[in-house]
């Protein structure tokens, strides 16, 4: 089992597919190859997962653009992955973040 979360915002609301939904939302840290971000945590209801629901939800998890910009990485959508950003310097040198 988890610690309690601290909770950032109760009753957000979301667009989603199946229209405006409101949900709680959580901060969490998160650590991807040593990289430590801040980072809104929405849960999906248990019943959402189940095959029977009326609009299932298939996702494990999403991270959003904010997280994946703070944590220094690229998302590589032809090889459904991600890496280290690479930047470019004041001499035009291109390296890891």
């Amino acid at each position: 089992h988890l610690p309690a979360l601290p909770v950032v915002a109760r009753g957000v609301t979301y667009e989603t597919s199946t229209g405006d939904e409101a949900y709680d939302a959580y901060e969490v840290v998160l650590t991807v190859n040593g990289q430590r971000c801040a980072a809104v945590l929405t849960v999906v209801p248990e019943e959402r997962f189940q095959a029977c629901a009326e609009e299932p939800c298939s996702d494990e998890a999403l991270l959003g653009h904010m997280a994946i910009a703070a944590l220094g990485l690229d998302v590589h959508c032809r090889s459904r992955s991600m890496q280290k950003a690479q930047v470019e310097d004041a001499s035009g040198s291109i390296g890891p973040l």
